[in-house]
Parts: structure tokens; C-alpha cells; sequence
């Protein structure tokens, strides 16, 4: 898994995979670069936002 599948995984999951950093990375971009902070990350969660943003990278996840 790389880095970025894992963040995609936390993303969608909530579960978190590999580093923050990582995370935080990729949900900066799917909210157009605006800056991610950890006092913001249980909000985004609880809201369901993420989750919907992250969605379709993680339905293009491929097992191999």
C-alpha cells in the first residue's frame, strides 16, 4: 500500500493508516488546499465530509 492509498483509506474509513502528515496531506487536497489542522480533523469526520470527498478515490482502489 502506498502512502497516498493509505491516506485515501483513513480519509473514507476514519481508521487511521500510515502517517498523519499523509492524511492531512490529502485532505488538504480534497479541500482545495486549504490547510488541515488536528483540532479540525474529528469535526471533518464527525460531519461526514471527508468521507464523501474521499469517496471515489476509494472505490478506485485496486488490490493487486
Amino acid at each position: 500500500m502506498t502512502k497516498r492509498e493509505a491516506a485515501i483509506v483513513g480519509a473514507y474509513t476514519g481508521v487511521k493508516v500510515g502517517e498523519m502528515t499523509d492524511l492531512k496531506e490529502y485532505i488538504s487536497e480534497l479541500l482545495g488546499g486549504a490547510p488541515v489542522f488536528d483540532a479540525n480533523l474529528a469535526e471533518l469526520g464527525e460531519s461526514g465530509h471527508i468521507k464523501k470527498l474521499a469517496k471515489n478515490d476509494f472505490m478506485a482502489l485496486v488490490v493487486e
